[in-house]
């Protein structure tokens, strides 16, 4: 016979014992947070303004494209409803 071990699950209590920061402590960390924060933004690689142009004008024209077919949906398909199933003019 095959014994069945129990399985204990971990629990996370609740941290409710967290010492509070003092001002000092507070303004290094968001100081220090601020930095890293220009640090990393140095290494971001931006798109150039052609990009930024040539992407938006896909956007736009994606959006455009979906509206018009939503609309056209939407318009089918009250025809659909109104006419056809309820039969109303």
């Amino acid at each position: 016979m095959v014994e069945k071990k129990k399985v204990e699950k971990v629990v996370a209590k609740p941290q409710g014992n967290k010492k509070k920061m003092n001002f000092k402590e507070w303004w290094a960390k968001t100081l220090k947070f601020f930095r890293d924060v220009r640090i990393e933004m140095k290494k971001v690689v931006w798109p150039s303004q052609k990009q930024v142009v040539k992407h938006t004008v896909v956007v736009l024209a994606f959006t455009l494209f979906f509206t018009v077919f939503i609309l056209l949906a939407d318009l089918i398909y009250d025809q659909l409803i109104f006419k056809l199933l309820l039969k109303i003019k």
